[in-house]
């Protein structure tokens, strides 16, 4: 798998996370995974499909503790190229700052329509309340996209299928952490026909010191999020 170096990465340590303003999607190396109070878990995907036995032993194994004493985990090294991720990201950009007719349809579309683009507001430190803009569009059982720009259906359906993969191969993973057969988390959650959303958020960078509605700029003003259920609840 090709591999860069990320901007602003945060530094592993013991197996955390610490430090850095962007999360890193792709790390050539990294310590053996071990799990702590001080940071998040990582789960190294490429020694759970391609290391040596007693390697991808480990790994089970602390898959399974970070299940189990933390509820989730990050993952890195897992394949997703970050062409795709920067492809995404502008495709969106170029929908989000299309003139507001032509998006229209979307923005007043409600909660559970397929394709939503919005504003939103969330709580940041201190309480001041700070802005993104969105896109949601569910990708999966069926592929529901904006016809503009035209590329964003091919990417988007291209990262829906590698995340779901990952996921998939994730089950496996966690089936096996707890004494299961490969498939038997996947099995029962009926994973292959599960819901999935991808959602794209745009953070706007303050335009000067009195813009309490933005943040200040740093690393990507966009970040992909997918979420899967089996159900048309959504969770992330």
């Amino acid at each position: 798998m090709a591999e860069t170096s990320p901007r602003n990465p945060r530094q592993l340590t013991n197996g955390e996370l610490s430090g850095g303003d962007d999360v890193p999607a792709m790390l050539s190396s990294a310590p053996e995974p071990c799990f702590g109070s001080g940071g998040i878990p990582f789960v190294d995907f490429d020694v759970l499909v391609n290391d040596a036995a007693d390697q991808r032993a480990q790994a089970i194994r602390d898959l399974g503790r970070a299940c189990e004493d933390w509820g989730f985990f990050m993952v890195i090294n897992h394949g997703v190229p970050e062409s795709l991720q920067e492809a995404i990201t502008e495709a969106c950009e170029v929908l989000l700052a299309s003139p507001e007719e032509e998006k229209a349809r979307y923005t007043a579309a409600g909660p559970m329509d397929p394709v939503r683009v919005g504003t939103g507001f969330y709580s940041a430190d201190g309480g001041a309340r700070r802005r993104r803009h969105y896109l949601k569009m569910f990708v999966h059982l069926e592929l529901h996209c904006p016809a503009k720009p035209e590329n964003l259906r091919d990417i988007a359906g291209e990262l829906a299928a590698r995340t779901r993969d990952l996921m998939l191969q994730l089950g496996v993973a966690i089936s096996e952490s707890l004494g299961l057969a490969g498939g038997r988390v996947s099995e029962a959650l009926d994973l292959g026909s599960c819901f999935q959303m991808l959602v794209q958020n745009q953070y706007p960078a303050c335009a000067g010191a009195d813009d309490v509605g933005s943040i200040a700029p740093r690393g990507s003003p966009i970040t992909p999020t997918t979420a899967s259920s089996r159900s048309s609840s959504r969770t992330a």
